[in-house]
């Protein structure tokens, strides 16, 4: 799939690339990063050209998902921390009693962006589906109050 990055302009990066083969064909699911600011009629065009590269190169495709997403360029020298919205967080996942303990908040401000990087500690008896329903809430809750804000939440048993 580098070879892919590489060849279709307007890729910036591919990621979580996954495939099952059924009777009926190979099932291709990918994460194609984009210029933030491209349209989607561009980044639909770059989708395209990105499926008939795989359609070429791999024998018996049947479907192809491609989940297009903003691509963030990172500067070399960032600030780490900002107390304002880890003080946010802090306090929206307070709300979640299923949460015993909120590890290291990490919040990089690249451009007009905040990339919020969470550590949690979580029941250990909860299942996984548990665990991910609640991680989901807590990022959409952090996403309604921070505006373009991108969540990633690490959880870890208690």
């Amino acid at each position: 799939m580098n070879k892919v990055s590489s060849s279709v302009p307007g890729v910036k990066g591919i990621h979580n690339v996954s495939s099952f083969t059924a009777e009926n064909g190979v099932f291709i699911s990918l994460h194609v990063l984009v210029d933030r600011n491209m349209s989607l009629e561009d980044a639909h065009n770059v989708s395209d050209e990105i499926e008939s590269q795989i359609k070429k190169s791999v024998s018996n495709v049947n479907h192809i998902t491609i989940h297009l997403e903003p691509y963030i360029s990172i500067p070399e020298s960032i600030p780490v921390e900002d107390i304002t919205i880890e003080e946010q967080v802090a306090n929206i996942i307070k709300e979640y009693p299923k949460v015993k303990k909120i590890g290291r908040v990490i919040t990089l401000h690249l451009q007009d962006i905040f990339k919020v990087d969470i550590d949690c500690s979580f029941e250990k008896d909860l299942t996984i589906e548990e665990v991910h329903d609640i991680v989901s809430n807590i990022e959409n809750k952090i996403k309604a109050q921070i505006k373009n804000a991108i969540v990633t939440i690490h959880p870890e048993p208690n």
